[in-house]
């Protein structure tokens, strides 16, 4: 933990960015029309949906949506990481279209099924997205970090030892974004359906 924390205070600027440009995704998930985003979202709602139909068909145990779910985030989040490479352009956009998403989706949702925002945030997201959200804001980061030490490298050092520092620092917090993701989906998939259940 002391090495994430420290990884934290180091690569601020990179987290600090990853939060807002998180937050700005939801909050145009949530003030634009549906019609001006509902392209920008395709893909993660028919993943969703995906996951969903795989999760029916395999019987509705908890444990096959928990994996699911993990096998998907893990995914994502390495995506995010590798091709952070690429002047950290995936990051942002991967950030910003997850945003979107949740926004989006939440706000859908809460009209068209009759439930307050309130009641899907605090049992949809919430339990499940305090252990989520944080995993892809730090591989994120990470992604943001490698891409950015192509460009600013460190002073002395050329943009390839700096990429090879930079991975090194990185390899100290990624057993830790993966156990948030395992907790996560764990929630995800074994309490946030008895809690939609219930308040829903």
């Amino acid at each position: 933990m002391q090495r994430v924390i420290r990884w934290s205070r180091l690569n601020r600027e990179f987290l600090g960015l990853s939060v807002f440009l998180f937050v700005l995704g939801v909050v145009l998930g949530c003030t634009l029309h549906s019609s001006q985003i509902d392209h920008l979202v395709a893909g993660s709602v028919d993943k969703i949906r995906g996951i969903n139909q795989m999760y029916v068909q395999t019987g509705s145990k908890p444990w096959v949506l928990a994996l699911l779910i993990l096998a998907n985030n893990l995914q994502i989040a390495l995506l995010t990481i590798l091709l952070g490479t690429l002047l950290a352009i995936f990051p942002v956009v991967l950030l910003l279209l997850n945003g979107l998403s949740i926004g989006y989706i939440v706000t859908k949702v809460s009209v068209t099924g009759n439930t307050a925002i309130w009641k899907l945030v605090l049992a949809g997201v919430l339990p499940h997205g305090m252990f989520e959200i944080p995993a892809f804001l730090l591989a994120a980061a990470i992604g943001m970090k490698l891409g950015a030490s192509w460009i600013r490298p460190m002073r002395g050092s050329s943009p390839w030892r700096s990429y090879v520092m930079a991975w090194r620092e990185s390899l100290r917090v990624i057993p830790f974004v993966i156990s948030l993701f395992i907790i996560a989906a764990a929630i995800e998939g074994f309490i946030t359906p008895v809690l939609m259940r219930m308040w829903g």
